[in-house]
């Protein structure tokens, strides 16, 4: 695994760039034995960034995985039969997970999310579908945030049911603090997950990412209630560019946590009005079934088609089309394209604020539009 985490932990090294090393190198250890000559041998890798790669050591990739033992932390890499197809077939998805707990092999299952300052209303909703969805054998997936995110995983938990939580820290940094019990309890009887090694605090910047892992591992998601501006519309979000199915839930139009469900609705999401919504799907009840037989032949199958899926979704994102964003990443991007650029240049360029193009920058960065690099600045990737 060391090498793994080497790969996964070189500064400026998104997952699309790490993929195409690994179309091309097969496995991690490869990467690391290879000269820069062979290196820069990949599309859109130069001398420099080769350069970067090869003087990379092992030294912190050690002291992580003593870390992770020491903290009794496990590592998925994308290359193992627990990191769900449907979720490696995403270009932007993290090589390597780490988590505390046991992953399941139909660990795929059902987002939700929502306000951390709910309303019982929200309560109510999130818990009869945490409910519904354990007894049902489906995994409920979510951020273990204060709110509709708590009250889904301990519904679930007390149904007994199987429930994931993706954080914005490492798996041994609990966040929020309080919801310690919480956690070991999801540990016992799920998994919490994270593309962050062990030790690493939960900050702003981290959230998309973790939003962006519960859209992946969601067939589904519910959006319980949502203000404007909200870490559970950016799930959303994401959920609808890589075809996951939204449903929200409506309420009073007055509501500041349901202006964001509300315009949800407006602009395409399903209406939710009962659990069984949930499972209507022949691909969800498939999918929470054991991989005994038809799984099995299905995931062998995906498995050796594996390598052309990602070899066509490289090619798409190389020539990637401004259309299909919206108007402020445009404003981004064609920001970014004139060259390098600082947060503080392109909120000169663009007349938004940091907040906004913080939040934009990172689902740019996770689609594999841009890339920061060292020095606090981004550029096209």
């Amino acid at each position: 695994m060391i090498y793994w985490i080497w790969l996964n932990t070189i500064d400026g090294l998104g997952p699309v760039m790490q993929r195409k090393l690994l179309n091309h190198f097969k496995n991690p250890k490869n990467i690391f034995d290879a000269d820069e000559y062979e290196i820069m041998k990949v599309k859109n890798l130069g001398i420099i960034r080769a350069k970067e790669i090869k003087n990379t050591s092992l030294e912190k990739s050690k002291e992580i995985l003593d870390k992770c033992e020491k903290n009794k932390i496990k590592i998925l890499s994308i290359y193992d039969d627990l990191y769900p197809n449907q979720v490696k077939n995403i270009i932007s998805s993290p090589t390597v997970l780490y988590y505390k707990g046991e992953i399941r092999k139909n660990i795929m299952g059902v987002g939700i999310v929502g306000s951390r300052r709910c309303t019982s209303y929200g309560k109510t909703i999130a818990i009869e579908a945490a409910s519904y969805l354990a007894k049902n054998n489906i995994t409920v997936i979510s951020g273990m945030a204060k709110g509709i995110d708590g009250y889904a995983h301990t519904a679930c938990l007390k149904a007994g049911g199987y429930t994931v939580a993706f954080l914005g820290s490492s798996p041994d940094v609990c966040y929020p603090k309080e919801h310690n019990i919480l956690m070991e309890s999801i540990i016992e009887n799920g998994a919490v997950i994270s593309e962050y090694p062990p030790e690493t605090k939960a900050l702003s910047k981290h959230f998309p990412k973790r939003n962006f892992l519960i859209s992946s591992f969601s067939q589904k998601l519910l959006v319980v209630e949502a203000a404007q501006k909200s870490g559970a519309l950016i799930t959303a979000h994401f959920s609808s560019k890589i075809n996951r199915k939204v449903f929200a839930v409506p309420n009073n139009i007055y509501q500041k946590t349901s202006s964001g469900t509300n315009n949800l609705i407006l602009e395409g999401a399903k209406i939710y009005l009962n659990p069984e919504q949930l499972l209507e799907d022949e691909h969800i009840l498939k999918s929470i079934k054991k991989f005994e037989d038809i799984n099995q032949i299905k995931l062998k199958s995906e498995n050796q088609n594996y390598k052309n899926n990602i070899n066509s979704k490289l090619k798409n994102d190389d020539n990637f089309d401004l259309e299909k964003y919206s108007s402020k990443e445009k404003m981004i991007i064609e920001s970014i394209k004139e060259g390098t650029k600082f947060i503080s240049e392109i909120m000169n360029d663009t007349n938004l604020n940091e907040r906004e193009i913080l939040e934009l920058i990172s689902i740019l960065e996770l689609e594999g539009v841009v890339r920061s690099i060292p020095g606090g600045r981004w550029k096209i990737t």
